[in-house]
C-alpha cells in the first residue's frame, strides 16, 4: 500500500481523471482522491464494492468517486482517464487474468499516453522442494477414501495453479526472471520464457514456484519474493509437477512457462525438463491449466464460431424477464408474469422471485454511470 500510495502521489495531477480496476473497498481510489484527482471511477465485480459510497463519504470523497459493480471488460467510462490503476497483481504478476484486463482497459478507458500504475511487472520462477504441500495437495488423491479411488482427481490437481508460502529454504536453485512486462506498451497478454536453473543442493523437486517484481513508477519497486525481507504479504504461485523427482547439485532444470489468452481467461502452461550434470534427460513433465480446468473444454466448444446453440427453458425464462424490465414493473410483477409462462421450472412465486432477482442482479446496471 505504501508503494501504491507513493506512486499515486507522484503520478496523479490536480483534476486528473483516474480509473481504479479491481477497486475492492476503494483504498487506491481514496489515495487518488487525496493526491488531487478530480474524478475517480472505481470498477469492481465483487459485492465488496457496496462499501465504497459510505467509505468515500466517511473520508470526504463522495463528490470525487463514482463506482460501478462490473468486470472491467463490461465497463465503459463517460470520459477517458488520465491514470489507470491496476491492483489485480496476483501471484507472479500473471494471475487474476491481469495482462488481459490491463490491455483491454488501457485501450478503451485510458487516454493515449495515459499513465498506468504499476508501470511494469516481472515474473520470477524457481524450482522448489515442498514435501508437505505435495503430500497434502497432490499425492492425497492416491489414497482410497471410504473404499473409493480418486486417482483421476490427481491428474486435475497437478494441472492447477495454487499458492503457498514459499520460504528461502524451499528453493533449489537461483531464481530466474521473465523479461520485464511493460504495461503501458504491452501488445499481447501471451508471454513466455524458457528458464534454466542449475541445482545448488541435493533435494526433491515438487514444483516450480513463482512471484513478481513490480515497478510502480520509476524509483518505486516492490516484490513478493521470498528472498525480499520487505516482501509484499502474498503467497507465491506454485506450479506442480506430475512426479516428485530427486535432484543433485549440478543437475539442470529447464522450465518453459507460457500464458495464452482464451476468451476472457488465461491458460498457463509449464513444460519442465530435468537433466543430469552430463545433459542426459532424467524426466520431462507437461502441464497446463487447460487440463486442470474441468469446465474449459466444454466452454471452448460453445465459443467456437461453428457452434450452433439451442436455448433451454431457463434461457427462455431469462429472456422473458429481460423483456419485462422497463423501469416501471416491479420485481414481484415480473416474477408473477414469468411464473405464469414457466410454471414447470419455477414451481412457485418464491422461486420465481429469486430467479428474477438473480437475472436482474446480473443484467441491470449497478453503480453511478
Amino acid at each position: 500500500m505504501s508503494a501504491y500510495r507513493e506512486a499515486i502521489r507522484k503520478t496523479v495531477r490536480p483534476d486528473d481523471v483516474v480509473v481504479d480496476l479491481g477497486a475492492g473497498t476503494g483504498i487506491l481510489s481514496y489515495m487518488a482522491c487525496a493526491a488531487g484527482a478530480g474524478k475517480v471511477y472505481a470498477i469492481e465485480p465483487g459485492e465488496i464494492i457496496a462499501l465504497i459510497p459510505d467509505i468515500a463519504a466517511d473520508n470526504g470523497f463522495v463528490d470525487q468517486i463514482v463506482w460501478k459493480k462490473a468486470s472491467s471488460f463490461h465497463a465503459d467510462l463517460p470520459e477517458k482517464a488520465d491514470v489507470m490503476i491496476a491492483s489485480m497483481l496476483g501471484s507472479a504478476g500473471i494471475g487474476n487474468n491481469m495482462l488481459d484486463v490491463v490491455i483491454d482497459a488501457r485501450e478503451r478507458l485510458l487516454k493515449p499516453g495515459g499513465a498506468v500504475i504499476p508501470r511494469s511487472v516481472q515474473p520470477v520462477f524457481c524450482p522448489v522442494e515442498l514435501a508437505d504441500w505435495y503430500e497434502h495437495r497432490i499425492d492425497c488423491w492416491n489414497v482410497s477414501r471410504s473404499g473409493f479411488e480418486f486417482r483421476t482427481a490427481r491428474s486435475v490437481a497437478v494441472n492447477r495453479v495454487t499458492i503457498w508460502n514459499v520460504t528461502p529454504a524451499n528453493l533449489l536453485a537461483s531464481p530466474q526472471s521473465f523479461d520485464v512486462v511493460d504495461l503501458p506498451t504491452l501488445a499481447s497478454p501471451d508471454i513466455a520464457a524458457t528458464l534454466s536453473f542449475e541445482i545448488q543442493r541435493s533435494g526433491t523437486i515438487h514444483a516450480i514456484a513463482g512471484w513478481t517484481e513490480v515497478k510502480m513508477v520509476e524509483g518505486i519497486l516492490c516484490s513478493s519474493s521470498p528472498l525480499d525481507p520487505n516482501s509484499m504479504p502474498w503467497e507465491q504461485m506454485v506450479l506442480p509437477l506430475e512426479s516428485a523427482t530427486s535432484l543433485n547439485p549440478g543437475d539442470r532444470v529447464l522450465a518453459a512457462v507460457r500464458t495464452r489468452s482464451v476468451g476472457m481467461e488465461t491458460v498457463l502452461t509449464w513444460d519442465v525438463s530435468i537433466r543430469d550434470s552430463k545433459g542426459s534427460v532424467r524426466a520431462e513433465f507437461h502441464h497446463s491449466t487447460f487440463e486442470g480446468a474441468l469446465w474449459m473444454a466444454e466452454d471452448l466448444k460453445r465459443r467456437a464460431p461453428a457452434f450452433v446453440p439451442n436455448v433451454s427453458d431457463w434461457g427462455r425464462a431469462e429472456l422473458a424477464v429481460l423483456q419485462q424490465i422497463d423501469g416501471v414493473r416491479t420485481l414481484d410483477q415480473i416474477a408473477a408474469s414469468v411464473l405464469e409462462c414457466f410454471p414447470s421450472i419455477l414451481k412457485n412465486l418464491r422461486n420465481a422471485r429469486a430467479f428474477v432477482a438473480e437475472v436482474v442482479g446480473r443484467s441491470c446496471t449497478s453503480g453511478q454511470w
